[in-house]
């Protein structure tokens, strides 16, 4: 593959992602109103915290350990398959047992477990 095309492939997918990320939040805002779009925010900040935790030092480590070998990409993709249950567990935790999310829903759960591939697919 030429670099051209992993270029526009990257670009492309970047570009399709943020463009759905627009539409939901317009859609969101259109028919939720504002005051729903800023619990959401919040309890996206509050996801973010909780990934972050668990995400800080392997990605880094595996991105440098990748670049030596390859072979590193197994062990990763075990610890984001781990990580799944983990990290639904915590936000289902604290969404059902403390007032740390604004307006807790289910569905935050796909997204707490899209974020954790997508880390993944980062390194």
């Amino acid at each position: 593959m030429s670099f051209y095309k992993k270029i526009f492939k990257v670009m492309s997918s970047g570009a399709i992602s943020a463009l759905a990320s627009y539409l939901s939040t317009l859609l969101v805002l259109r028919y939720a109103g504002l005051t729903v779009y800023a619990e959401y925010i919040v309890d996206l900040s509050v996801l973010a915290v909780i990934v972050v935790v668990i995400e800080i030092v392997p990605s880094y480590y595996i991105v440098y350990k990748v670049q030596e070998d390859k072979s590193y990409y197994k062990p990763y993709a075990t610890f984001i398959w781990i990580s799944i249950p983990v990290i639904v567990g915590i936000t289902l935790l604290l969404g059902y047992l403390s007032p740390v999310f604004k307006s807790f829903s289910p569905w935050i759960l796909l997204y707490a477990i899209g974020v954790n591939i997508k880390r993944y697919f980062d390194v």
